[in-house]
């Protein structure tokens, strides 16, 4: 059958479509279609090895070297007709089980290696769950790469500094082996810090002027923690201009500093969040950049707390809470941004009861304009695994934009009712394999036993679909939802 001869444009949104679209597409004649299920196939595949590879495993063990080995015979298999399909049988769960074999397979491998080439035939649970023994320290291999990879751009002097340095020998001894005085080898010792010293690329600051002014690091003292991710810090601190004048101080990691991707991701919080004027989108004062070159901003102090400390709030109080965040997130979404990292933590509550949406760290642009040198066309995942839509783990499942901040809320929806997220496993491997499974979360189980509950419930239900297409078109249908527990 001849595929579909549609406008290459109709192409761009096959990823939003369900597996079932897909399929009928596919039936239709779309090849591309064909292409957008293996995608998905695989990284469901790769992730549920992931996911069942105990963490010594991991190391020794590539998920994407498994599964490629368990496509390529299930493809020779069915070329020699090996595999006979019927309207019974579940091509997901065939791929798995080649998977979960060829993983087995190399656990095997793994194991008869490291006892000298002994092959023994082991169980799937005790592959799965056992630890073998390894006398190499993966510590010790892993400085003997790096020591490698160094010696290879070092020169003999400055190598023959950093042997005796690693071997603890004194600027003397060193002096005394290689046959010259202390101040050379002092000299050298201080090129050897040089070229390892990382690099803190300057920020492109440009733009940021036009937007916000520019606030010195001696223009505030730094006071409490008051939150911490694995991209920032945040602290509570005083203005040296003000009398009792109190903001809150956002920096990037440190281990971020020399990622230029992670600095445009972290300033990007500034372009997109000074766009938005709304009450309950937290307002952004200035920015600036520490002497030892780590960026940061700050914003308005918020006296209060997140939606994770807050115990026992009413069904009826959420459904004030979640009403006011889809409001705002409206307004977002006019300006033709995402959020892209709506949790419980992202959400504050202050003393009079109101809400505010913080942390757009990860919010991204969807109109195709520019950012600085970065083209914010370009995928921005992120976002917080068991809170994350499948389009944030892989755009194979389709493209981060306001369908995924209603996902988000269909998240915090069931994180009331259920006191977790709904992709909360336990463990990072599982989580990924259980956000981008075909699988719907269980929301429809979710306890329910009031007006408020019940709506909160199918807030859940509706917006957490993982196909795109499946999801509600905007917030709006879900503050309908919820608009019928307050006119009640």
């Amino acid at each position: 059958m001849e595929p579909d001869r549609q406008n290459s444009n109709s192409f761009k949104n096959l990823e939003d479509l369900s597996d079932s679209e897909l399929v009928d597409r596919w039936k239709s004649g779309d090849e591309q279609s064909a292409a957008c299920i293996v995608d998905r196939y695989s990284l469901r595949m790769v992730a549920l090895v992931a996911s069942r590879l105990s963490d010594k495993f991991r190391g020794s063990i590539a998920p994407e070297d498994v599964v490629q080995s368990a496509l390529g015979s299930f493809f020779t298999a069915a070329r020699r007709s090996r595999i006979q399909f019927s309207q019974s049988v579940s091509l997901w769960h065939l791929l798995a089980t080649i998977a979960k074999r060829k993983m087995l397979r190399s656990i095997e491998r793994s194991g008869a290696l490291k006892r000298g080439g002994n092959v023994r035939d082991i169980s799937f649970d005790e592959a799965i769950h056992n630890a073998v023994e390894s006398p190499e320290c993966e510590a010790t291999e892993m400085l003997g790469e790096l020591i490698s990879e160094l010696e290879d751009r070092l020169s003999p002097e400055l190598r023959s500094v950093m042997e005796g340095l690693l071997c603890c020998e004194t600027q003397a001894e060193i002096a005394t082996r290689t046959g010259v005085d202390e101040r050379t080898v002092r000299r050298r010792q201080a090129r050897l810090y040089e070229m390892l010293r990382p690099s803190v690329d300057p920020i492109k600051t440009e733009f940021v002027s036009d937007l916000l002014p520019q606030v010195g690091y001696n223009q505030f003292v730094l006071g409490q923690l008051i939150g911490a991710g694995g991209f920032g810090k945040v602290y509570r601190a005083s203005m040296q201009s003000a009398v009792n004048e109190t903001v809150a101080v956002k920096f990037l990691r440190k281990a971020f500093w020399q990622d230029a991707d992670a600095k445009q991701t972290f300033l990007r919080e500034i372009e997109q969040s000074v766009k938005i004027q709304h009450p309950s989108i937290i307002r952004y004062l200035g920015w600036g950049e520490s002497p030892q070159g780590g960026p940061y901003v700050l914003m308005d102090w918020i006296d209060g707390r997140s939606l994770v400390e807050i115990q026992d709030v009413s069904s009826k109080i959420f459904v004030r809470y979640l009403q006011t965040i889809c409001d705002a997130l409206e307004r977002v979404h006019r300006e033709g941004i995402t959020h892209g990292d709506l949790t419980p933590s992202n959400i504050l509550i202050d003393r009079s009861d109101r809400v505010f949406i913080t942390d757009f760290g990860f919010s991204r642009c969807v109109g195709g304009t520019t950012w600085g040198d970065a083209d914010t066309t370009a995928p921005v995942l992120g976002g917080t695994l068991g809170f994350a839509a499948p389009e944030q783990i892989s755009e194979a499942f389709g493209c981060v934009g306001a369908a995924t901040d209603v996902y988000a809320i269909g998240g915090l929806a069931y994180w009331y009712l259920a006191n977790r997220s709904p992709h909360d496993k336990g463990n990072l491997a599982a989580s990924i394999a259980d956000t981008i499974s075909a699988d719907e979360p269980d929301a429809e189980s979710l306890p329910a036993t009031s007006a408020a509950e019940k709506a909160i419930r199918d807030v859940a239900v509706s917006a957490l679909r993982k196909a795109i297409s499946d999801r509600p078109k905007s917030v709006a249908q879900l503050t309908s939802i919820l608009d019928g527990v307050s006119s009640t």
